[in-house]
């Protein structure tokens, strides 16, 4: 319960930058694979839960939430400056990679 009680503020602060309820979600849901994932490494190796463990779920759950608005931004910078009326393509791919 507590950890949807202090979930609601970041929701409320992606959904001020996004503007979409959509993608507010899509963050918020790789926040919630975030935790399962450590809890399963802390548990997996054993380790003792002590003060340093929560601080670093709490840095995670920053770096988490800033990797995916950076990611869905850079999707919709991407999305808006293609050509519609074009497929998707390898050489679309590679040229926005920089590949070729």
């Amino acid at each position: 319960m507590g950890f949807v009680a202090l979930s609601i503020p970041d929701f409320l602060l992606l959904y001020l930058n996004f503007r979409n309820i959509v993608e507010s979600i899509v963050v918020m849901v790789s926040t919630g694979f975030r935790l399962i994932g450590g809890i399963r490494f802390i548990y997996a190796n054993d380790y003792n839960i002590f003060v340093a463990v929560p601080v670093g779920f709490i840095a995670l759950a920053g770096m988490v939430a800033e990797i995916g608005v950076l990611v869905l931004s850079f999707i919709a910078q991407e999305f808006s400056s293609r050509d519609a009326t074009k497929p998707f393509s390898v050489d679309m791919v590679k040229t926005t990679m920089r590949l070729t």
